[in-house]
């Protein structure tokens, strides 16, 4: 016995059973609905005050919630659609677009609304744009658009996914011949039988069809423009997908003339008349079951309508055999965009409301990236061709920091760096050399090491001159070649000159007026500017200007009238030599 189960908003449930002209109507991705007339019997009488408006009506493990009805004193005529269309009242709040798989989107859309689904065939991930703030009745819509899929509605809140439901048994159908129709349309508002592509670096193909004698007066299509694509073989295939060459034809016929035919199912069909062969499939089937011979389908081969902007292109470049993917992923926090060259490089773009990051990288190789914050831009290049000899760079800056630093690892594993930062009052230079070309000017003070007792040293190159610290807290001037200080007044404020290395000691115009004596002149072959010349018999006398090793004076001087010099220490003459 047939029967139908009504439950009220309550959750009372009885069942029907007298009824007529039940009818179930399910469509390919699109409506699936129940219709039928109750009948107030005394069979019915349990179940008569349940049959209202949003009551569900459960038939063959599927359930519908009434949508319509005339409440009728003897008769309800009812109109429902199945639960699954409920989901326009779950909405989705959040968004999760980008490059999504199926089993993503869907989880994304179903969270939360107590349906589940199963990812049946192999669907390839695609571009999901904006993706939420939607019911989720619209959002499977956009989904099944973008992945160019189809689901098939289960009992229990379930959900099937399939690339396209539906057997293809390869069978055939002539107009005409073995099959009766009930209903047929054919529209000819989209054939078109030529098209013209335009492509990147000045590519321009033309597609016509084969179909283009049999409808000769057809007009050409709309031009596809896409500068990414730059293959002539590539264009084609995109032209190809493009047009519609054939007219959109829809026959109803009776199911019993395809027993066992299910929904999505194809079906090759040869229309003589149009003189054309083309597949179509079962794109409705109308269930009658008080009456199994009335079950009709519908053969149709219209195309899905997709919107432009989520329908994903698949594109195989083909330039050097390369395989590029790209990848988006949003969120209401965050837009991230990627394109890899598979085995090649990879370029990123993530958006964050507080930051913006920019990485290429080419894999094995190198990598740069560029962080950018309210409060900081980081820069970074590295070469990554060997994991021993390595190097990278990076500036970061901030509004009170500029830093930048290289670095490089070595055959031996040992890290070169140098470092540069940059603030308002101060610029740091930490490097193992560091060459300054040209001109340098130091404002007020030059300070080497860093602190005290450390070593520091200037060296001069080319002349092997040099200024450094020693071990304890003196400084060396060491020169390869002469020295010359050049200044108006020069102090020593030393206790101690030390000249006993230097082989002549020259004292000018301007030489010291009080300087004594010389305590150890070593070899000096002048004394107070005077030669040995100067000791003459002019009479010239140096007397207190020498003295010996015991602090004594000795005077050297020509006595006249004897014709002899004559040496004295203290006021005593020692002794005298002829004077020749």
């Amino acid at each position: 016995m047939l029967l139908l189960v009504i439950t009220d908003l309550q959750g009372n449930t009885e069942p029907a059973i007298n009824f007529n002209g039940l009818e179930i109507n399910e469509e390919v991705n699109g409506d699936f609905s129940l219709s039928c007339t109750f009948l107030r019997t005394e069979h019915n009488r349990h179940a008569w005050p349940l049959i209202a408006e949003e009551s569900l009506i459960e038939h063959d493990g599927h359930e519908f919630r009434i949508k319509n009805i005339n409440k009728g004193h003897s008769r309800k005529p009812v109109s429902a659609r199945h639960i699954f269309f409920d989901l326009i009242g779950h909405h989705v709040y959040s968004i999760n677009g980008g490059t999504k798989t199926p089993g993503d989107a869907f989880s994304f859309i179903l969270d939360g609304s107590g349906w589940t689904f199963e990812v049946v065939d192999n669907i390839p991930a695609a571009l999901l744009p904006n993706f939420g703030e939607d019911n989720a009745i619209s959002l499977i819509r956009t989904a099944c658009i973008a992945f160019n899929c189809e689901i098939k509605i289960m009992p229990g809140k379930h959900i099937q996914i399939y690339k396209q439901i539906g057997k293809d048994e390869d069978h055939q159908f002539r107009y005409n011949h073995n099959i009766k129709t009930i209903n047929e349309n054919v529209n000819t508002d989209n054939l078109f039988t030529s098209i013209r592509g335009f492509g990147g670096n000045g590519l321009e193909v033309t597609y016509v069809s084969p179909n283009a004698s049999k409808f000769p007066h057809a007009d050409a299509a709309d031009p596809v423009r896409d500068e990414e694509i730059t293959e002539a073989e590539t264009m084609t295939e995109m032209l190809k997908q493009t047009l519609i060459d054939y007219p959109e034809v829809s026959i109803e016929l009776e199911a019993i003339m395809l027993e066992g035919a299910e929904l999505g199912d194809k079906v090759w069909l040869i229309h003589e008349p149009l003189g054309i062969e083309f597949q179509t499939r079962i794109m409705v089937k109308k269930s009658r079951p008080q009456s199994p011979s009335g079950d009709t389908v519908t053969l149709g081969n219209r195309r899905q309508q997709m919107s432009d902007l989520l329908t994903e292109t698949k594109i195989e470049i083909k330039e050097n055999q390369k395989q590029v993917q790209s990848r988006i992923e949003q969120t209401n926090e965050r837009i991230a965009l990627e394109v890899e060259a598979l085995n090649e490089g990879i370029a990123a773009i993530q958006l964050e409301y507080d930051n913006v990051s920019i990485r290429v990288e080419e894999f094995e190789n190198s990598l740069a990236q560029i962080n950018t914050r309210a409060d900081n831009i980081l820069l970074s290049v590295a070469d990554l061709g060997d994991e021993i000899d390595a190097a990278n760079a990076q500036i970061s800056i901030q509004a009170g920091l500029i830093s930048s630093k290289v670095e490089q690892r070595d055959y031996n594993g040992n890290v070169i760096a140098s470092l540069i930062n940059q603030s308002a009052d101060a610029v740091e230079i930490e490097a193992n050399k560091i060459n300054l070309n040209g001109i340098t000017n130091v404002a007020e003070t030059l300070t080497l090491g860093t602190g005290f007792g450390s070593y520091a040293r200037i060296n001069f190159n080319g002349n092997y001159s040099s200024i450094s610290t020693d071990s304890g807290s003196g400084m060396v001037l060491s020169m390869s070649g002469n020295l010359t200080l050049d200044a108006l007044n020069l102090e020593f404020f030393g206790t101690h000159v030390d000249l006993s290395t230097a082989s002549r000691i020259t004292w000018g115009n301007n030489g010291p007026t009080n300087a004594q004596y010389a305590a150890n002149a070593g070899n000096a072959q002048t004394l107070n500017g005077y030669t040995a010349s100067d000791f003459s018999r002019s009479g010239h006398t140096h007397s207190g200007y020498v003295r010996d090793a015991f602090s004594q004076g000795l005077e050297l001087y020509i006595d006249n009238s004897t014709g002899r010099m004559v040496v004295r220490r203290n006021g005593s003459v020692l002794g005298a030599v002829p004077w020749a």
